[in-house]
């Protein structure tokens, strides 16, 4: 894919996602396209991204919080799909 075209998808992205806010969605603070990779920054999360928690194996998650994760994951997703306009698709 061409780089212009990465870039401007990249930046539609940034405008939808720039002003969500949800209480299950980590906030997006900026980004940075002036290197050659994307960077981009988020609130910080001290407990750690989601694939952190499911990853640590240390963790021993009972069936409580088991459903509250999956109920809290069906929430952002019924919010991304009604309220949040379509992310642009890639062109590749």
């Amino acid at each position: 894919m061409d780089l212009a075209v990465d870039e401007h998808w990249f930046l539609l992205l940034v405008l939808q996602v720039r002003d969500v806010t949800h209480e299950n969605t980590v906030r997006f603070v900026g980004a940075c396209i002036d290197t050659t990779v994307i960077l981009c920054l988020t609130e910080y999360c001290p407990k750690g991204s989601l694939k952190d928690v499911l990853e640590n194996e240390e963790l021993q998650l009972d069936w409580n919080f088991r459903m509250s994760l999956i109920h809290d994951v069906v929430k952002v997703k019924a919010f991304v799909m009604s309220d949040f306009r379509m992310v642009p698709q890639s062109t590749a």
